[in-house]
């Protein structure tokens, strides 16, 4: 085994899919221009990074991370993160609340999250979301479904039918 050292500061993608990793890195990192991070299809990743580090992420993919078992609470930080792919991310049972203020976020897929109890509270929050999808999510928690009507012009859901009994009260405001 080598190490390999080169200046990270400078980097704006990380795409290591399929890696590995149970955990992206030790300790704290400062990736100032880190834009794009895919850890896509890394099965044994338990968990995410402490993203103050990475305060310029625009796309964070995690798609097929069936070991995630949580998003760092620091994600709430990142102010340009317009997409988020956790897809298929099968232990994950909670979103932190942190993830309604990112104003930017306009994508979010959270379809085969199959041991997600339910959405943060606040997700009527989320102005900017486009794109919600919960095709798969746990059902666990039933919510009115009269969110439908108010929903159906804000973000276009690809869903089964029986999956908008987990979403937050919050969504029925929008």
């Amino acid at each position: 085994m080598f190490t390999v050292y080169f200046h990270m500061e400078k980097l704006v993608v990380l795409d290591m899919q399929y890696s590995k990793l149970n955990t992206i890195w030790k300790g704290s990192k400062y990736l100032k221009s880190l834009k794009i991070l895919n850890l896509s299809h890394s099965n044994l990743l338990k968990g995410t990074v402490d993203f103050n580090g990475v305060p310029m992420l625009e796309t964070l993919l995690l798609k097929g991370c069936t070991s995630l078992l949580e998003v760092h609470s620091s994600i709430g930080v990142l102010v340009r993160l317009a997409h988020v792919n956790l897809e298929g991310c099968k232990e994950l049972r909670n979103l932190p609340d942190s993830i309604c203020m990112l104003k930017s976020l306009g994508y979010l897929n959270l379809a085969g999250c199959s041991n997600l109890d339910k959405l943060p509270e606040n997700m009527g929050l989320l102005k900017n979301l486009t794109s919600l999808y919960i095709d798969g999510c746990n059902k666990r928690e039933p919510v009115n479904n009269s969110w439908f009507s108010s929903v159906a012009s804000w973000v276009p859901l690809k869903r089964s039918p029986s999956s908008t009994r987990f979403l937050p009260n919050s969504v029925s405001s929008l």
